[in-house]
């Protein structure tokens, strides 16, 4: 057995993530409806705002600041008002604010050592989902038969032309119109 399988493992991780999770839950619970600042974080709020604004070089679209904690629909901003998110990042975290599976399973993630989608190191969980997502797919077509894992849309374009060059071998160059 490896360190890492011992690691979790161990019922200390599991208490630890579980103990993350009802705290996560004791904190959102009086998180249920709208409300208005606190008069006592209004006037930091907008000096954070107007100094974020200056050192990005423009403000922000909506004035908006997260306090890092929500419940679903329902977003705490950090000047301690609690709005409705309907837009929820315009998609980016359709599962809702501090959602516990999503915490759940980014603590998980951030316990497998580094993020492993490149083309020179990976982590067990690599394989992993690459053999679920090539099952998935051959459910619905036969064509599919490799997976290529990759963090961002950045690294998949890098990663096609990876691709691309290893089955058009001796081929270095793409022309791009």
């Amino acid at each position: 057995m490896t360190q890492s399988q011992k690691f979790t493992a161990d019922p200390r991780l599991k208490e630890a993530k579980q103990n993350i999770l009802d705290l996560v839950k004791e904190y959102q619970k009086p998180i249920t409806g709208i409300k208005p600042a606190n008069s006592e974080n209004k006037q930091s709020y907008e000096e954070t705002l107007k100094s974020f604004g200056e050192n990005r070089g423009g403000n922000l679209f909506l004035p908006y600041l997260g306090s890092g904690l929500g419940n679903g629909t329902l977003v705490e901003l950090a000047d301690g008002s609690v709005k409705y998110d309907f837009i929820i990042g315009i998609g980016v975290h359709y599962f809702g604010h501090s959602h516990l599976g999503l915490i759940e399973k980014s603590i998980d993630a951030a316990l497998s050592d580094t993020v492993m989608e490149g083309n020179l190191q990976q982590n067990t969980d690599s394989p992993a989902l690459t053999n679920t997502l090539l099952q998935a797919a051959q459910r619905k077509s036969k064509r599919l038969k490799h997976c290529f894992l990759t963090s961002s849309g950045a690294m998949a374009a890098e990663n096609a032309f990876k691709i691309v060059f290893q089955n058009k071998t001796p081929a270095s160059r793409v022309l791009c119109f």
